[in-house]
């Protein structure tokens, strides 16, 4: 699929990128000339960013230089918040908000537009993508070829990526304690061992939020307005005396009233 997009140089001057993705291309190539025998090889800047009904600023582009096919010098457009340049250190430079437009249902939410809103990602969503895209011009070329794609390996369907938040815990200060722990355990296979012991050396953060339906209760609530978490030590106190009398199905079984300590019931917010 070939795209066509509206963005400025450096020097605000109009300047036409076409995005193609081929066997030898990662992503596009701006063939466009800068001074005498030189490709552009500036940070295209002041993307649009209401191709899909998204607020009407000026945003950076976020590229990066890459040699494909001696002597070209390409542009590569790295996926927004699904690499570690656009989610760490690109992040800060370039004002790169973490953008998520997929519900849990798999479907668009209203950050993806009016018209896309609700519909499935893997269906009527891409379907209208490639309508909208037609219609604005910026859709050069369209054709299906085979790909690797992930699958869940339980419903055998195809998987979308979501960049969510996620919590986790600081396990540097107990690494040692942790390698020492399981060496204790018994684990089958037994070549697993070393696979968990090289996590556990090279991590000094684990990821605990982990999306399993039979995973256990990470005891935060959120702020239904602000979605801004609640996590002091009375309402996690609260929240382990509940599961300690009554088990962790209390966690689905019980009201957030229920979960929420006392001193958080009347305070004019909702959870």
């Amino acid at each position: 699929m070939a795209l066509r997009y509206g963005t400025q140089n450096s020097q605000g001057l109009a300047v036409r990128l076409t995005v193609r993705k081929t066997i030898h291309e990662t992503l596009g190539t701006g063939k466009r000339r800068h001074g005498e025998g030189q490709y552009c090889d500036y940070l295209l800047r002041k993307q649009k960013k209401n191709s899909f009904g998204f607020e009407d600023e000026d945003r950076d582009l976020p590229c990066q230089q890459a040699r494909l096919l001696e002597p070209i010098r390409t542009r590569v457009w790295r996926a927004r918040c699904h690499d570690l340049e656009n989610t760490t250190s690109r992040r800060a430079p370039l004002r790169i908000d973490a953008l998520c437009p997929a519900d849990d249902l798999g479907k668009f939410t209203n950050e993806a537009g009016p018209e896309l809103e609700g519909l499935a990602v893997q269906g009527d969503g891409t379907a209208k993508v490639l309508e909208m895209l037609s219609e604005k011009g910026s859709l050069i070329h369209e054709h299906n070829y085979l790909h690797k794609y992930p699958y869940d390996w339980r419903s055998k369907k195809p998987v979308i990526l979501r960049a969510t938040s996620q919590w986790f815990a600081n396990v540097g200060s107990i690494k040692e304690d942790a390698l020492k722990a399981i060496e204790g355990v018994r684990i089958l296979p037994d070549n697993a061992r070393g696979r968990l012991n090289a996590f556990v050396q090279s991590r000094s953060e684990w990821c605990i939020s982990r999306q399993r339906s039979w995973g256990v209760p990470i005891p935060v609530m959120y702020d239904t307005e602000t979605d801004e978490p609640l996590l002091t030590d009375a309402s996690v106190g609260h929240i382990i005396d509940v599961v300690k009398q009554h088990g962790t199905d209390a966690w689905w079984s019980m009201s957030t009233e229920e979960l929420l300590a006392p001193e958080y019931r009347n305070n004019g917010r909702t959870y």
